[in-house]
């Protein structure tokens, strides 16, 4: 159920205080029983997306470090599809995947491998891990807007090559925090994001009050069941203050580990068992969202439209969906909320 402080709202803060707790824990020696270690249902590998007789980009990747406007030197791995002959040629969409609650890029290395496969520059920047306070949080926010700006520009490695009128951002865990921010500050700055994921993303109480202030883009909320590890999906529940639609869509019984590829074992311990195969399947969701989103071209003339995957998903039990609806209008009921979201 949904958790509260005194004052009546989520106490977000304190529930990822106890999570970095128990993660700090586990990274630091307590580890995990023998048996759990060894079990099969732990599905910690990298999973990539099917791509038997297709034709797909290669994939160089870069790694650096930049100066931030924060003062700090920011590592980051960027993904390039290659120029392949009989396929399409730059500019390409890009997106902008950041990490969650004590994680690196490393985590979305495999998302990111798939969506450059598939004709996308994926940049993954390292955050501070342990995102505690305004003034840090805020400087991974403008660091990472002012990555975007650079990686836009005349001076960017992908200069030339990349369309600055296709950008999304996506986040996993506190990661959905961040971007849910940068999109506002973005907005602000009128540096253009046209999509945004959140990845079984949270929310942080300075942004509660400020959802309803963002402006039309193109918004997917792709989740797991709720659990301590995503809040209880509350970041849903002030999804509402959107004057806009958005899709929104639960892939049932999975876990809050499973959006990362690869994830941990850290990680499972704390949030669930996580399966390989819902990685997959997120991984599926993530990339047909991302082309049909910015018209980016199909690989297989079977393929189907993101619409219309979800549907068959849905029809198979397999996802809870709503498509381009206000949140708000499948939330005003309680027992409505109830049922979805739990």
């Amino acid at each position: 159920m949904f958790k509260t402080n005194h004052s009546g709202k989520f106490s977000g803060e304190r529930v990822f205080a106890a999570l970095m707790l128990a993660l700090l824990m586990l990274a630091s020696g307590f580890g995990l029983p023998a048996a759990l270690a060894g079990s099969p249902h732990i599905g910690t590998t990298a999973v990539p997306m099917a791509s038997s007789g297709l034709k797909l980009y290669g994939v160089e990747t870069i790694r650096g470090k930049r100066k931030t406007p924060s003062g700090e030197e920011r590592s980051y791995t960027l993904y390039v599809p290659k120029a392949t002959d009989g396929l399409p040629k730059p500019p390409y969409p890009m997106v902008v995947l950041i990490h969650g609650f004590l994680m690196t890029g490393a985590q979305q290395a495999t998302n990111a491998e798939n969506l450059s496969e598939r004709g996308f520059i994926v940049f993954t920047p390292n955050i501070t891990k342990v995102l505690l306070g305004d003034r840090t949080r805020m400087d991974n926010v403008h660091d990472i807007i002012d990555h975007i700006k650079w990686l836009t520009g005349k001076d960017s490695p992908v200069a030339g090559i990349v369309d600055s009128n296709r950008v999304a951002i996506g986040g996993n865990s506190s990661g959905g925090a961040v971007i849910l921010e940068i999109a506002l500050e973005a907005q602000k700055m009128h540096v253009p994001i046209a999509a945004m994921c959140s990845l079984d993303g949270v929310i942080w109480d300075r942004s509660m009050d400020r959802v309803k202030l963002l402006q039309p883009l193109k918004v997917l909320s792709l989740r797991c069941e709720p659990s301590i590890c995503n809040e209880h999906a509350r970041l849903l529940s002030h999804l509402q203050e959107l004057k806009f639609p958005i899709d929104d869509v639960k892939v049932v019984g999975s876990h809050h580990c499973d959006v990362e590829n690869p994830t941990t074992l850290r990680c499972s311990c704390v949030c669930g068992v996580t399966n390989n195969r819902f990685r997959r399947l997120f991984a599926q969701l993530l990339y047909a969202w991302l082309r049909d989103t910015f018209e980016a071209p199909k690989f297989s003339d079977n393929a189907p439209t993101f619409a219309a995957m979800v549907e068959g998903l849905q029809q198979g039990n397999k996802v809870i969906a709503r498509l381009n609806q206000p949140v708000s209008l499948w939330l005003s009921h309680a027992d409505q909320m109830k049922s979805d979201i739990r």
